[in-house]
């Protein structure tokens, strides 16, 4: 299962400026666009809402982030979710846990870690530094609570 970043161009080009980057500067550097896209989150989600979303509705973020996780998948009506939280992070939320999703044989490929916002995806298996933006904004500290994703 493959599930790419997905973000904006201004994000896309700070990702591609890591390249010639040691791995301690890319992981930096992925937490970096992982906190600008959680802030453009309220935007967005305000936004598909017409306007009519708050930063406590988390509802309206969940349906952004797991249509962000649908667009890099396979066959997203078979997608597993487990132990996924959400996470206020900069007046919007993310949204941690793990997936199972298809490969392209039909079969699943096991569950792995993912974190997902309503502009942003990235599962533990294509982020290098997962661990450490899992750290940053998958802590305790701003556990919203177990959701149904």
């Amino acid at each position: 299962m493959r599930v790419g970043i997905l973000v904006g161009t201004g994000l896309a080009a700070l990702l591609l400026s890591a390249c010639a980057k040691s791995d301690a500067e890319k992981a930096s550097d992925a937490a970096e666009a992982a906190s600008q896209a959680a802030s453009a989150a309220s935007v967005a989600a305000v936004s598909a809402a017409g306007g009519g979303a708050s930063p406590s509705d988390i509802s309206g973020y969940a349906v952004l982030a797991k249509q962000k996780m649908a667009d890099g998948l396979m066959d997203p009506e078979a997608a597993k979710y487990k132990d996924v939280h959400a996470y206020a992070v900069n007046g919007a939320y993310v949204f941690c846990g793990q997936i199972n999703g298809k490969n392209g044989y039909g079969g699943y490929t096991g569950y792995e870690r993912f974190i997902a916002s309503s502009v942003i995806v990235g599962t533990e298996g294509n982020v290098t530094g997962f661990n450490k933006v899992w750290r940053q904004f998958c802590s305790p500290s701003k556990d919203a609570g177990p959701y149904a994703f």
